[in-house]
């Protein structure tokens, strides 16, 4: 892994005002090494960089390059005004920005190479499997929800695959991949009625929930709908019919449902939860926000509000599905690097 990775990464390139060159500053010709062999299949930086989980990891780091271009901007003025003193300051705090960011970068690289690596290892387990064989129309079928989850045309996806440095038949590849992946992983994870029962009762402190309202909301920004047409919707609105209604006629998810909070609950502002705790079941009312209004509607309030195992089970069903794949995942992995023969080159490998 190369120290400048930070700006190669996220910034354009612009070399720092200094008589001598930074020691970090990126080549702008850089080979695409190799950091990670797996059997029979190397795994190079670019394979790292157009992964989805990568590229998602360093637009985080939009913010940071903006103000990073801010300070070279800065850097220059102090420079073109001969005060050294200023220049040197900004020069360290580009330094060390610069130099935290590498070093998360790097550690989000490592886990990256770590995750292909893995991934690697589970594909050529299952390839290496004599009655191995690949399901007639799955990949088309794949390819099909790629395009329709997107809402892509085919010609608006190979294009974009081509500014990615991709191709149709390498995403076609990576889609039977991921979902050879998917079924190795999770084929034998099963949960029993008996473990949902077992982490249900050991956890009344998310399923007691205490005082509790069944909550409805929609957000009507006040650029869009005026303080006194949102006044209105709230005194037009007497049930749970006409607030859906409502919800319909702004295209609000699931009508704006939220579901049962309890006074704990943080997901809304303090403003909203006051003025819901402080509704009556059936009523609607308008909370002031900086930016939107928010119309509110409590359609049932509970003293005490125990939630039913049957509503809880989905969701504990996914935790130790969760729980359980991490450890069929380890177990597997840690079988085929006995399989497998696993190098890695990048500096920060495991």
């Amino acid at each position: 892994m190369r120290s400048s990775l930070f700006l190669f990464a996220v910034l354009t390139v612009v070399p720092l005002l200094s008589a001598q060159p930074s020691a970090s500053a990126p080549r702008e010709s850089l080979a695409n090494q190799i950091v990670a062999i797996v059997g029979s299949q190397v795994i190079t930086e670019q394979d790292v960089k157009v992964d989805e989980r990568w590229m998602a990891t360093t637009e985080q780091f939009t913010d940071l390059a903006q103000y990073m271009k801010h300070l070279q901007g800065q850097l220059e003025k102090a420079v073109r005004a001969g005060n050294q003193e200023q220049a040197a300051g900004v020069r360290r705090e580009m330094a060390r920005l610069e130099t935290d960011a590498n070093r998360a970068l790097n550690f989000r690289f490592s886990l990256a190479v770590n995750v292909l690596i893995d991934r690697q290892l589970v594909l050529q387990n299952m390839k290496s499997n004599e009655r191995f064989a690949e399901p007639p129309g799955l990949v088309d079928k794949l390819f099909a929800d790629y395009l329709r989850e997107r809402k892509l045309t085919h010609a608006q996806l190979a294009q974009k695959l081509q500014q990615e440095g991709s191709s149709l038949p390498q995403l076609r590849r990576e889609l039977f991949d991921k979902w050879l992946v998917d079924v190795a992983l999770y084929k034998s994870i099963t949960i029993s009625p008996r473990k949902v029962k077992e982490y249900y009762d050991a956890h009344p402190e998310i399923y007691k929930l205490g005082e509790a309202v069944d909550l409805h909301l929609i957000a009507l920004t006040k650029a869009g709908t005026p303080q006194e047409r949102a006044e209105a919707m709230a005194r037009e609105i007497k049930t749970l019919a006409d607030f859906k209604a409502k919800a319909k006629e702004f295209r609000v998810e699931r009508d704006g449902a939220r579901g049962w909070l309890a006074r704990k609950d943080t997901s809304l502002s303090k403003e909203i939860m006051a003025a819901a705790f402080e509704a009556k079941a059936g009523e609607a009312k308008l909370v002031a926000g900086a930016e939107a209004n928010f119309l509110i509607f409590v359609s049932e309030r509970q003293a005490s509000r125990q939630v039913p195992l049957a509503e809880a089970t989905a969701d504990i069903e996914r935790i130790l599905a969760g729980q359980q794949l991490r450890d069929h995942h380890d177990r597997k992995i840690n079988q085929m690097k006995k399989q497998f023969f696993v190098v890695r080159f990048d500096s920060a490998g495991r």
